[in-house]
């Protein structure tokens, strides 16, 4: 059998040399069997030799099989990979013991794992380069937008500003929100691609959810003359759970969409459902339009990634043609889905359906309202002027001692000689970044006193930088552009040791970009 099989078969003495060996040895190494009797292990790659005789005279005192991967050397000093297997034999009277080894030739599996681990390496540094970029890139975009977004506010609600003015700030806004939802798009999409995205499901009126979305779209639906409608359905419920501000993603995206291809006619959404057999509801959203309509072609690639109705060089209508796709996840992420039905030059409608729970009980509480602002000295650090200036602005109109630093190392230093009673912290400066202005801080602390809250207020908002802010020890993240109910409720944990209320200026209303 040993003269007949495809492994090589040979009996090794306790000096490693052989005393048999089969004639597979010339297939697998190119020596005769007459070259190999009686020869030392110098087949054997040199920087493996040590580990194949420690197998070998383990396997003799032990008397336990046992397995090993090692290179070998053909005769024109190639190297193969072999596997081999190492059984001892009942030792002769008056003989040493020897050790039966089948050796099996492993190579092109070796080199195959070689490739999967090498692809493996390839796709995980892919993927770090990826996240490297989406971060990078939400923070070179966000902080121009920060400034932005923050100051059209601020001079929005301005009562100085001639009317004429306010409607050029209200057109620069509008865009700037526009760019940002493109941003928005983008890193939504890496999201639901990584498996990051979560989430929160919570009690909610489906019908105020219907209304408030519809609201939104009044001002673009009356700039283009198109009618908007809304439909709720009689059985509607008046409580139900799930993720509210999904849901308003996706609905808000299709009536974008509507209005976005609609030149004259309306747009409705109709909101309705029935009760499963299992108790849930599941809910039915539908967007329905007269616009431009399209062909089953493009139907067929409607919600593929970067995928547009209009592909043509001489595009009328915008975007990044990821919000239908953004959509169909984010409904699929719930149990649920989108469907189209459309025709050229006839409109078309966008179906949601999502199973949710019927709740009981009130709405969630909606954050902390704003009575009476707590006292408090903070220190902003940040890179970019106009964004410590944008965020002073804020907080001195709720009525907070400010103080700035320009990078990490200037921010360690306001620690160390003032007192503060909360920091927010930007994430990439020059100099020293505030992931490692974070961890000097907390050195300093180990000394003894009291914890400062720092708080990471930066445009890097993937999951795996939040967490290096957690990890450097910082208490909270705020993204940008932020949302002044976000930053209350912030301010509120942090500085109101009492838990009252806080007071919102009426100079800062709705959403501040800040960087």
């Amino acid at each position: 059998m040993a003269e007949n099989v495809g492994d090589v078969i040979t009996r090794v003495r306790p000096d490693g040399t052989s005393k048999y060996i089969s004639p597979a040895i010339e297939s697998l190494l190119g020596w005769t069997t007459e070259e190999m009797n009686g020869r030392p292990m110098d087949y054997v790659h040199p920087d493996d030799r040590e580990m194949v005789t420690r197998a070998v005279l383990g396997t003799i005192h032990t008397k336990e099989p046992c397995r090993l991967e090692h290179r070998a050397l053909h005769r024109d000093g190639s190297i193969v990979w072999v596997e081999c297997t190492f059984r001892a034999l009942a030792a002769e009277v008056g003989k040493p013991s020897e050790v039966v080894v089948v050796i099996r030739d492993m190579t092109d599996r070796k080199i195959l794992a070689d490739e999967l681990v090498t692809a493996r390496d390839r796709a995980e540094a892919a993927a770090a380069a990826k996240s490297e970029f989406l971060a990078n890139m939400s923070h070179e975009l966000r902080t121009p937008l920060t400034s932005v977004i923050g100051f059209s506010n601020l001079l929005k609600a301005s009562e100085a500003l001639p009317e004429a003015e306010k409607g050029y700030v209200a057109r620069i806004a509008t865009a700037s929100e526009a760019l940002l939802s493109v941003i928005n798009d983008v890193l939504d999409y890496s999201k639901l691609e990584a498996g990051m995205i979560e989430l929160e499901p919570q009690r909610f009126d489906p019908a105020a959810l219907a209304h408030e979305t519809v609201q939104m779209m009044e001002a673009q639906c009356l700039a283009k003359g198109l009618a908007l409608h809304v439909d709720l359905a009689p059985d509607l419920p008046d409580r139900l759970m799930g993720d509210q501000a999904r849901l308003r993603q996706i609905l808000l995206n299709l009536l974008g969409n509507a209005v976005k291809f609609t030149s004259q006619g309306s747009v409705s959404l109709s909101v309705g459902g029935a009760l499963e057999a299992d108790g849930a509801w599941r809910l039915t959203a539908e967007v329905t339009d007269t616009g431009i309509g399209m062909s089953p072609q493009t139907q067929a690639h409607l919600f593929e990634r970067f995928s547009q109705a209009d592909r043509s060089t001489t595009r009328l209508y915008g975007g990044t043609g990821l919000g239908l796709a953004i959509s169909r996840r984010l409904a699929r992420a719930m149990d649920g889905d989108i469907v189209v039905t459309s025709q050229p030059g006839l409109g078309s409608t966008f179906k949601v359906t999502v199973p949710l729970h019927i709740a009981e009980g009130g709405l969630e509480d909606e954050g902390p309202r704003l009575s009476v602002m707590p006292e408090g000295r903070v220190l902003i650090a940040d890179d970019a002027p106009a964004n410590r200036e944008l965020i002073s602005v804020i907080l001195v109109g709720m009525g907070l001692e400010v103080a700035t630093a320009s990078d990490g190392a200037e921010a360690v230093h306001a620690v160390q000689s003032e007192v503060y009673d909360l920091v927010l912290m930007d994430m990439q400066m020059p100099v020293m970044d505030g992931l490692t202005a974070t961890r000097e801080i907390r050195r300093l602390e180990q000394g003894g006193g009291r914890r400062l809250p720092i708080i990471a207020l930066s445009a890097n908002v993937q999951p795996d930088q939040i967490q290096l802010c957690r990890d450097a020890g910082m208490d909270d993240h705020l993204a940008k552009p932020l949302q002044l109910p976000a930053l209350v409720a912030t301010l509120s944990k942090y500085l109101d040791k009492s838990n009252a209320p806080i007071a919102a200026d009426a100079t800062a209303p709705g959403r501040f970009a800040t960087h």
